[in-house]
């Protein structure tokens, strides 16, 4: 696999394993631990690890059947 593919699979599978299936605990794998995400869920940004696993968990507990499909997907080096 060349490191385009691995890129774009590596994205692939967070929005597969997190988003459209909620596991939590793959998290770590995909996020830093000093994240600091902006978004339009809150007027300040979502600081830690901690703060974006609440995120994720939220709105999979408002949407529990939320799927994002990737269609396409571009990679630049």
């Amino acid at each position: 696999m060349t490191p385009t593919e691995q890129k774009k699979e590596h994205i692939r599978r967070y929005f597969v394993e997190i988003v459209s299936q909620g596991n939590l605990a793959a998290i770590p794998d995909f996020v830093a631990s000093n994240i600091v995400f902006w978004g339009p869920y809150a007027s300040d940004p979502i600081q830690d690890i901690k703060g974006f696993t609440e995120l994720i968990a939220m709105l999979q507990a408002a949407f529990d059947d939320f799927q994002i499909a990737v269609e396409e997907m571009v990679v630049e080096e």
